[in-house]
């Protein structure tokens, strides 16, 4: 092999490895522009919410089918984890919204595993009706009697009207894996709500909650009762309870909603009269020590004259 090629194929496994480097760097800088926006660092529990990307989307499927449909009433009441048709279509809609690209979710930084997950949505009053004539196809019976009990709730009060506007961000869907509950992670996704309705510049937060324990979270970041409906009213045709077993402290299902809550200030700095009067002060006080020591020794001379 001549001199002169191996010089050639150095040259070129240097340029190959220039033009990788620059290769990687503009991927890292697409990954920081691209990537997941952070909303908010649990430190304390290692978690970190940020927005839900289309690559956690199966992720985010798979955490609401094992954990969801036991843990909200609603489902649990009408044994809805046993109606595969239901699942099913239940799971289309989730992917639905999730399409919307307006949804957040808890990581764990240390498994990387999705803790939790809030579906959220806005909704343009002039896109209602179409994203509903889309978005309520659904098949199963469970998910039939669940949707027809919901829109009991949310067909008693016009949001757009009650609040005078023309868009809201709707909290579709709230569900914590079980080995992270009791934690706050939950409280912590829906206060990150307000920063997402305020980004998409959507005045008001609403959704239907069905336990006491949302209804105290919605309370919490500034959520007030629309409407609300009782268990133990809603029958079916032969006057027997379709959510049978609520749960303690679960006496109704509520819609609630505020308007955004403006961010919180930085806190004010002190006054800069406040710095000016300690600095006068101080000045003041020296002169009245150099006042002093200049009549002491005053004194001090007049003693040694006369004496």
């Amino acid at each position: 092999m001549s001199r002169k090629y191996r010089t050639e194929q150095q040259k070129l496994s240097q340029l190959n490895a220039e033009v990788q480097e620059e290769l990687d760097r503009v991927k890292l800088q697409r990954e920081q522009i691209f990537g997941p926006l952070i909303w908010k660092d649990l430190p304390h529990l290692k978690i970190r919410i940020l927005d839900l990307k289309p690559a956690r989307y199966k992720d985010v499927l798979n955490l609401i089918k094992e954990n969801y449909f036991e843990e909200n009433l609603l489902f649990r009441n009408v044994q809805f984890s046993k109606d595969e048709q239901s699942v099913q279509s239940f799971l289309g809609r989730v992917s639905f919204i999730c399409n919307y690209k307006q949804s957040i979710i808890a990581v764990d930084l240390d498994s990387d595993q999705i803790a939790g997950v809030l579906l959220l949505r806005a909704i343009p009053k002039g896109d209602c009706a179409r994203i509903f004539s889309v978005v309520e196809i659904i098949n199963g019976d469970a998910f039939k009697e669940v949707r027809r009990f919901v829109s009991q709730v949310t067909k008693k009060v016009n949001i757009y009207d009650y609040f005078g506007v023309d868009t809201y961000l709707e909290y579709v869907l709230l569900c914590v894996d079980q080995k992270y509950r009791r934690q706050g992670i939950g409280f912590e996704m829906m206060k990150c709500g307000n920063k997402i309705a305020r980004s998409l510049r959507c005045p008001v937060i609403a959704g239907v909650f069905e336990s006491n324990k949302f209804q105290k979270y919605a309370e919490r970041i500034g959520m007030k009762i629309l409407y609300l409906i009782s268990y133990l009213d809603y029958k079916d045709e032969d006057g027997e309870m379709i959510f049978a077993e609520p749960g303690a402290g679960n006496y109704f299902c509520a819609l609630m909603a505020s308007e955004v809550r403006p961010p919180t200030p930085p806190p004010m700095p002190p006054p800069k009269d406040k710095f000016k009067i300690m600095e006068e002060r101080k000045l003041t006080r020296v002169q009245r020590l150099a006042e002093i020591a200049l009549e002491k020794s005053k004194s001090q001379r007049k003693t040694s004259v006369n004496a």
